[in-house]
């Protein structure tokens, strides 16, 4: 058979996640009209890794892609989050349309199994690796289900994601998990819904195999750098970067210790880097032996769930885990560690007022944050908000599209829903404006760092990134004074300072930059005229 895995597009007009119009895959590839992603959704490499080699596997990213509705095909897979869902039903409908079955997964078919099957042919709920060749024999026969609840799989079993059967040269970074599962259960997640709340986990040898095979992808770009700490030897980057997309990387301490050991091994033997990212909650930021071993193992920055500044909120969101009180202690150990952190906060809790955007606003500039993703809050399907948001008939929207964390769709308790939007904005034009995200990257480059160019690739890069900036001018993607700030800035950060942080916060200033801009243009546009 031939098969289409798809991941769908996000409608127009509902706003972008912070993940699209990635500027680094851009810079790092010299390719200013370059359509570009952060990664691909982990589950259709997935699953076609697990497929049958007698079968032709396809995969189709809308969001770095077309689709060729008129290619043949015998099976189309479909993976959509809840904000593309409403993209993913019309894609089902182009292909239903000319007899071509449609299967849909992932969260959201996960969450909504009735909704999803008015759409398509068969319907799975939960993780498809064991039960995906079944369901091709089940094909093959005429015999397919409407709906498949599949266990919860033994990662131990799974076999590798083909990233290579990807667009791999539009992403920046490349999905990959150690364990799946949360044993918390926050209320506004979805995670120990859609996978359990036992924590599964693959071994380090697993592992250590995956990324091995991430590094053999063919990669256009890999600079030569100095790992200053380790008597000035001279590594090669190794491909791209990689993101562990664990709910908690560090929930299982050993378990991480041991992972960060067979990744240190294993660079130290093939004298490369690997530029790794991961998810943990606030302890990781406490546990100097872990900080060590992840940085040790070329873990350069951790996304930490913050959510938000009131312990009154953080207990009604069921994390108490976290602790306002002693985030910034968390964010400078981490730190000192060489190790950037990235804070998801999230605004339009019940207790929080029309000030909360300030407040964010505040806690990034006070703790120098560069990397900030602002969230409003949103009733995912499956969650314990949409539960009760449902129950007291606050919802404001059954716009799928709208579910993105960018919309308000809900009528917050202590505000408007334009005071609530106003605040976003607020977020985006004073924590997340280009020049506040420059010069907080001139103070953190002050501080010693790992992996530096060497100084022929500086000048390389200086002139290579120049022009794509300039480029990025003329094609309108960047205003005429975004241009001159970065060009202001970029060569003190390649040329001073030269190392892979600093290059980071160039693309990342630049595309949170422009990214904040747009938000902030449309949410303004918004309609105003909402009562209390």
């Amino acid at each position: 058979m031939r098969i289409l895995l798809i991941n769908p597009g996000q409608l127009p007009h509902a706003g972008e996640d912070q993940f699209s119009g990635r500027m680094d895959s851009v810079f790092f590839r010299l390719s200013p009209l370059l359509q570009t992603y952060f990664g691909i959704p982990l589950a259709l490499p997935t699953l076609a890794g697990v497929t049958p080699d007698h079968h032709d596997v396809i995969i189709i990213d809308e969001m770095v892609q077309k689709i060729d509705f008129a290619q043949p095909c015998d099976l189309v897979g479909i993976t959509a989050m809840t904000s593309k869902a409403p993209r993913a039903y019309q894609i089902a409908a182009e292909f239903k349309a000319r007899g071509i079955p449609v299967i849909m997964g992932g969260i959201h078919a996960s969450m909504c199994p009735e909704e999803a099957a008015q759409h398509v042919d068969s319907v799975v709920v939960g993780e498809a690796d064991e039960i995906w060749p079944s369901i091709l024999e089940d094909l093959a026969r005429g015999e397919l289900k409407a709906l498949y609840r599949p266990d919860f799989p033994n990662l131990e079993n799974t076999m590798p994601p083909r990233h290579l059967a990807t667009s791999h040269s539009r992403y920046f970074s490349f999905l990959l998990q150690t364990t799946r599962g949360c044993p918390r259960n926050c209320n506004f997640c979805t995670v120990t819904a859609m996978n359990g709340r036992r924590l599964r986990k693959k071994s380090p040898a697993q592992v250590v195999e995956e990324v091995r095979q991430v590094v053999a992808l063919p990669n256009p770009v890999r600079p030569v750098i100095v790992d200053r700490d380790n008597h000035n030897r001279t590594r090669r980057l190794a491909g791209g970067a990689i993101f562990f997309v664990d709910d908690n990387f560090a929930i299982d301490r050993k378990h991480a210790l041991a992972v960060c050991a067979a990744l240190k091994t294993f660079q130290d033997e093939k004298n490369v880097h690997i530029n790794w990212f991961t998810q943990a909650d606030i302890k990781t930021g406490f546990d100097d032996e872990l900080l060590a071993a992840m940085k040790d193992a070329g873990c350069m920055n951790i996304f930490i769930g913050f959510e938000s500044l009131s312990d009154a909120t953080l207990s009604a969101m069921q994390k108490q885990i976290n602790s306002p009180k002693r985030y910034m202690e968390c964010i400078h150990n981490i730190e000192r560690h060489g190790i950037e952190v990235t804070a998801s906060v999230i605004i339009g809790a019940d207790d929080d007022t029309d000030t909360c955007g300030d407040e964010v606003t505040n806690f990034a500039i006070t703790n120098h944050l560069f990397y900030l993703f602002p969230n409003i809050m949103t009733p995912y399907p499956g969650t314990g908000v949409m539960t009760h948001m449902a129950t007291a008939n606050r919802l404001l929207s059954e716009n799928w599209s709208e579910y993105n964390i960018r919309n308000v769709v809900f009528r917050p308790k202590q505000m408007s829903p334009s005071r609530l939007r106003q605040q976003y904005v607020r977020i985006c034009t004073k924590a997340l404006n280009m020049q506040r995200l420059f010069e907080t990257a001139k103070v953190k480059c002050t501080q010693p760092k790992r992996f530096h160019l060497t100084r022929r690739w500086r000048v390389a890069v200086l002139f290579a990134f120049t022009g794509v900036t300039i480029a990025l001018g003329l094609v309108g993607k960047l205003t005429f004074r975004e241009v001159l700030i970065c060009l202001r800035r970029i060569p003190w950060l390649v040329i001073k300072n030269g190392s892979l942080n600093a290059l980071g916060f160039i693309v990342n200033a630049i595309g949170f930059g422009t990214f904040a801009r747009s938000e902030a243009k449309r949410l303004k546009e918004f309609p105003t005229d909402e009562t209390r």
